[in-house]
């Protein structure tokens, strides 16, 4: 476990080194050997960051700029097939209990998995917190703050983040979601 967290920070090192946008296929092979499961089709873009060995990166998927996949090693964050994070966003499988009792209020470590379905977009400064899944082609958007499951085929928003927009498969179009 730490021999590969060891080598995914060096292969996070070495990312600097690479162009931006290009070399797909080689940073996805690298990360398969620092101990992630990235499918050789994903996307991710130099600048982001795994900072964790437990993620799933399925096919067609694309991690943008400065964006933060870290946590819990025991929680597991699974990312769909033609997924599309954009800059900045943070995914998060770990946290902490609140400790009252002692000199840091942040106690023992917890986690959460985080599921990502097929086909979501998550906008940009976006942060999805431990536990979470976000459903099937569902569509968050930016600077949300994804504290509980969203539902699939929807557009979501806001801190904390919720359905605004629920597609209707018999209209072929979005109706409003009324709170």
């Amino acid at each position: 476990m730490i021999g590969s967290t060891v080598i995914l920070q060096v292969m996070n090192l070495l990312f600097n080194l690479m162009p931006l946008t290009r070399c797909y296929g080689l940073r996805a092979r690298m990360l398969c050997r620092a101990g992630v499961d990235c499918a050789p089709t994903a996307r991710i873009i130099a600048s982001a960051r795994i900072a964790t060995t437990n993620v799933s990166i399925g096919h067609d998927t694309f991690i943008g700029h400065y964006a933060l996949i870290t946590g819990n090693q025991d929680a597991r964050i699974v990312i769909g097939s033609n997924v599309d994070i954009a800059p900045r966003v943070v995914i998060l499988s770990g946290t902490h209990e609140i400790d009252m009792l002692s000199d840091h209020s942040a106690g023992k470590g917890a986690g959460g998995e985080v599921w990502i379905q097929d086909g979501v977009w998550i906008g940009a400064n976006s942060t999805l917190l431990p536990g979470v899944t976000i459903g099937r082609k569902a569509v968050i958007g930016a600077g949300s703050v994804v504290t509980r499951d969203i539902p699939p085929l929807c557009v979501a928003v806001g801190n904390p983040c919720k359905p605004i927009k629920i597609w209707n498969e018999t209209l072929n179009a979005f109706e409003r979601v009324v709170a």
